[in-house]
């Protein structure tokens, strides 16, 4: 006879599973898969959220009558070492995080890495996998309530897949301390910070390699406050002759997302370099936005104190963002963004693309107000001697196709220098400066250190603004 469950009893049913999960210590081994769970890291079988897709909409979480807390503290040491050379090998280390849960109530994550954590694998089948969370939100939350998360690592924290990876094989490697991939629910608030000696994610192959801090990507909420901080060293390398590698650090900063009012603050204080032998992107973003639509006010609050290398032979696209809005719907934006540590591209690539934002918004906002500071040096250098149009870009305080009236400030005394050996380069540098806006416009922009273009090839644009304005009324 089979047993049918009255709805209250389903509901105590559930309650309990779910208050066993947080309740348990989970070491699994799976053959090629390792998987650690520490802390309350809770998983069922519910199908992610699909978020981020630029609509704004109203998303119904699922009703559940229970909050989730989530707490785990590592002082000794973790190691995961896979020798195996089988396709599909995984790496997974949850220390204080969530995976695919919902709350009716209010959720809360705490995770502190103090000891070492190693994950090795050989790297060399298709699809090596390696995961770290800690006090992570993954793979989708739907909760009624607020979400709370206090991510920290003090210690060294490493990735290495020695590859390299078999022909049509992929890897990745991910770091998220206290950040979220996939939410909804009322506000929510991220907290990361990585004050150890050291992050590195190094392969042998190619695929994806990603570090998040205090960050979000596809949320749908009505507050967002954001908090990042690197002070560490931070090395994402990968060794691969050709394939597609993306290589990407966000600190402090939100993509692909919906909330009423949203603030940023990402800072890196550490160095940071991001190496590729061949690729597609390199990407750093600290306390920005990028794709978010909002009904109310996006600030944005970005700090640079550490230095930032992206070198590469291959790499297309080599971008940094610090405090910038970009891409989206919102009535009112502010980015502040202050640069002191030096800033250095290097590609080698035919047609690449050199992108530095500090304090700028783009395709954005109504109503829009920047202020950017630099004070070391920014250097874009590109060595290919052919190819397609090759872009190299600085945005320093200013604005690009928005609605409203827009409000201007940036003050450079470092050095700007762009390189460029490829054929029809186009090199622009924006100071304080307005393009494309159908409003008022008050600029501001003063220039205590200097700045060059060079090229050594034909077909080139080269272009300057400093505290100006075109195509206003446009």
């Amino acid at each position: 006879m089979k047993t049918i469950l009255t709805p209250i009893a389903l509901a105590l049913s559930l309650a309990f599973t779910a208050g066993a999960a947080q309740a348990q210590l989970v070491d699994i081994i799976d053959g090629t898969s390792n998987t650690l769970v520490i802390g309350g890291g809770v998983r069922n079988n519910l199908k992610p959220t699909s978020l981020g897709d630029g609509s704004v909409r109203n998303v119904a979480p699922a009703a559940a009558a229970f909050s989730l807390t989530t707490n785990g503290t590592v002082s000794g040491s973790i190691t995961q070492n896979n020798a195996s050379n089988t396709a599909n090998t995984r790496q997974t280390a949850l220390i204080g995080s969530a995976l695919g849960s919902t709350s009716g109530g209010s959720v809360t994550t705490q995770g502190t890495l103090a000891g070492t954590l190693t994950q090795a694998g050989a790297g060399s089948g298709a699809s090596a996998t390696q995961v770290t969370s800690i006090a992570g939100i993954q793979n989708g939350l739907t909760s009624t309530g607020s979400a709370d998360l206090h991510g920290s690592v003090v210690a060294d924290l490493t990735q290495s897949s020695r590859g390299p990876a078999a022909a049509g094989a992929s890897g990745f490697q991910s770091i998220d301390v206290g950040g979220v991939n996939s939410a909804s629910g009322n506000s929510l608030v991220t907290n990361g910070s990585v004050t150890g000696a050291g992050v590195i994610q190094g392969s042998g192959g190619f695929g994806k390699q990603e570090l998040r801090v205090g960050s979000l990507v596809g949320a749908t909420v009505d507050a967002a406050v954001t908090n990042g901080l690197i002070s560490a060293q931070v090395n994402q390398s990968e060794s691969a002759s050709s394939g597609f590698s993306q290589q990407i650090v966000n600190v402090g900063s939100i993509r692909a997302s919906q909330a009423r009012s949203v603030t940023t603050t990402g800072q890196l204080a550490g160095d940071l370099t991001q190496t590729q032998l061949a690729g597609t992107t390199q990407q750093v973003n600290i306390g920005s936005v990028n794709s978010l639509d909002a009904s109310g006010t996006v600030t944005t609050n970005g700090l640079v104190t550490g230095k930032v290398n992206q070198n590469a032979t291959g790499a297309t696209v080599q971008q940094l963002s610090v405090a910038e809005v970009l891409n989206g719907a919102q009535p009112d934006s502010h980015a502040s963004a202050s640069v002191s540590g030096a800033v250095n591209q290097t590609s080698g690539a035919a047609g690449g693309q050199q992108t530095i934002s500090a304090g700028s918004i783009d395709r954005a906002g109504a109503t829009t107000s920047t202020d950017a500071t630099v004070g070391a040096s920014i250097t874009q250098v590109l060595t290919a001697a052919a190819g397609s149009t090759s872009t190299q870009d600085v945005s320093i305080g200013s604005t690009r196709n928005t609605t409203g009236a827009v409000t201007t400030h940036a003050a450079v005394n470092g050095t700007i220098a762009q390189a460029s050996g490829s054929a029809a380069t186009q090199q622009t540098i924006l100071l304080g400066s307005v393009r494309d806006t159908a409003s008022s416009v008050k600029t501001n922009a003063v220039v205590n250190g200097s700045l060059s273009q060079s090229t050594s090839a034909s077909g080139q644009t080269q272009s300057i603004l400093i505290g100006s304005a075109v195509g206003v009324g446009s």
